[in-house]
């Protein structure tokens, strides 16, 4: 009786010491700044922003393809003769534009089991082999069907990597930086964008199949640099606890800290084994259905709501200028449906004031809170001066310099910028919310 009573207070003696640990833990990450935790975790910062790479292969694909439709050679190989010059049919344009969405869909939810079965750095590593053989399906297509197949599978590895990398930046960095780098994804799609319209203008002025064959072949540089920078990058010590692999976690943890001010990473490995025993008996506990119930509604009201005003952005931005022809350089009716235009403007301008109201109401009055409405106010600023620059200061710029400067260029910059404080303003409402690192299911 004596040695099973000083068992017990044996293993409450030990399990007393976990607990202070990780309250300790925990509270040196709350205490924990920004530049502090950079200085702290600066290989944590890298591979974070070198897993980002992907996300901007992405975004290169999607707005690479629709700055094709105007693009005599590309016309002339995939077109149609119409009224005499060669056309992109509508239904190819939305074929080829939904291709590639469908595609990161399906990626998107399909993820998660390789990802928590092969680990973050396989599942990519294997992404990447698949966009390098879908590219030369892309590079080599005959048709408008061929190319078309391309999209949708190259899709497939984009909706992969959209959840790879703010997943592995959540398990990898800690509180203080993880909502900035996950955060940071939307400025990897913009960065993508950009190059893709850099590399369109780069290429217009050609009239053989190099002007299309030059940007499909620029998309084998991503997964390459991936592939290499791959073979040196650790692992999601999370991942690797939940393997039983506690040796290579706490090797993984030295190749993210920083040599000089490392922490006790004993004491963070206990921490990720603790998280890892909350998220098992939450998962056991819990379904679906739960996400929709009590106070954990108003989480997912916050948190869809929050990343809704993403989605609708984007398909604005993808849209218009497929449905209406915006940009395109002649006057004819079809090609510039102002009455569709300004529906297209203005839907969307009315759901984001209601989305502005009803987030405000909900973060003072439910959370409490006034930090995050900073952010939302920055998100509303930047998208005004978007506005601006497109309804005002355009015609003037573009008959300034002859047409040389399109201001819809720095619309989108900061519109898109707007959508990165979106991000941000949806880091800060919830981190605090979860003692767990995000996982695939809830970026998917």
């Amino acid at each position: 009786m004596n040695d099973k009573i000083q068992t017990e207070e044996t293993v409450d003696e030990k399990h007393g010491t976990v607990l202070d640990t990780v309250k300790q833990v925990i509270q040196t990450e709350h205490e924990l700044g920004f530049w502090k935790g950079a200085k702290l975790y600066p290989k944590a910062v890298f591979w974070s922003a070198f897993f980002c790479i992907a996300v901007i292969m992405a975004g290169f694909d999607p707005q690479l393809v629709s700055s094709f439709y105007a693009l005599p050679a590309f016309q002339k190989k995939y077109g149609q003769f119409y009224e005499g010059e060669y056309i992109i049919s509508a239904p190819w344009q939305t074929g080829l534009g939904m291709g590639n969405a469908v595609g990161q869909l399906v990626g998107a939810l399909a993820c998660g089991w390789p990802l928590e079965k092969f680990g973050r750095k396989r599942t990519l590593a294997a992404c990447c082999c698949w966009s390098i053989a879908w590219i030369f399906m892309q590079f080599f297509s005959s048709n408008l069907t061929i190319l078309c197949i391309g999209e949708i599978f190259a899709g497939l590895g984009y909706g992969f990597y959209v959840v790879i990398a703010p997943v592995y930046a959540s398990d990898v960095c800690p509180l203080a930086l993880r909502g900035v780098l996950t955060a940071s994804v939307n400025l990897a799609f913009v960065i993508g964008q950009f190059i893709a319209q850099g590399t369109a203008a780069g290429v217009e002025s050609r009239t053989d199949a190099l002007a299309y064959k030059i940007p499909f072949a620029i998309q084998w540089v991503w997964p390459v640099i991936l592939l290499v920078g791959l073979c040196f990058a650790p692992e999601s010590p999370y991942w690797l606890v939940r393997q039983g692999r506690r040796d290579d976690a706490k090797h993984a943890l030295e190749k993210l800290t920083s040599n000089k001010d490392r922490t006790d990473l004993d004491a963070m490995l206990i921490l990720i084994e603790e998280t890892d025993l909350l998220e098992r008996e939450i998962e056991a506990s819990t379904t679906y259905l739960d996400c929709f119930k009590g106070s954990n509604l108003r989480r997912t009201e916050i948190c869809t709501m929050s990343l809704e005003v993403i989605l609708l952005s984007v398909i604005r931005h993808s849209s218009h200028e497929r449905w209406t022809g915006y940009w395109d350089d002649t006057l004819i009716a079809p090609n510039r449906s102002y009455s569709l235009y300004t529906l297209y403007q203005l839907v969307p301008l009315v759901f984001l004031s209601i989305f502005f109201i009803l987030e405000a109401v909900i973060v003072v009055r439910v959370l409490g809170e006034i930090r995050p409405m900073f952010y939302l106010v920055a998100a509303m600023l930047l998208f005004a001066i978007g506005q601006i620059f497109q309804y005002v200061i355009s015609v003037h710029l573009c008959n300034a310099t002859n047409g040389a400067i399109n201001a819809g260029h720095f619309e989108s910059l900061f519109t898109l910028l707007a959508v990165v404080m979106i991000w941000v303003f949806w880091s800060s409402i919830t981190e605090d919310d979860w003692p767990l690192p995000s996982t695939e299911t809830t970026y998917t």
